[in-house]
């Protein structure tokens, strides 16, 4: 367990411990996730093995990302019904 401080920017320091520990140098990417009181750090090529995704394709994996975590705004019913009738009246 480390203690670090923000800047007034915001900003953190990863401890050189857990820099060493978990390889990360310059130039590492890194994900941040909210998960309600925390926020957890994870290597990008992790969360992208987890979404079976290739680094290569970045732009359409962020896509996917993004359209698994919308899906339950996207995805109901009252809004489709609301679109239908508009799409029949354009």
């Amino acid at each position: 367990m480390e203690i670090i401080t923000t800047s007034s920017r915001g900003q953190i320091v990863i401890p050189e411990s857990m820099r060493k520990k978990h390889d990360i140098k310059e130039g590492t990417r890194l994900v941040l996730f909210d998960d309600g009181d925390k926020i957890i750090i994870e290597r990008e090529e992790k969360i992208a093995a987890i979404l079976k995704l290739n680094i290569l394709t970045e732009d359409s994996g962020w896509q996917k990302l993004s359209e698994q975590g919308f899906k339950e705004v996207w995805d109901n019913k009252q809004d489709e019904q609301v679109w239908r009738k508009y799409l029949k009246h354009a």
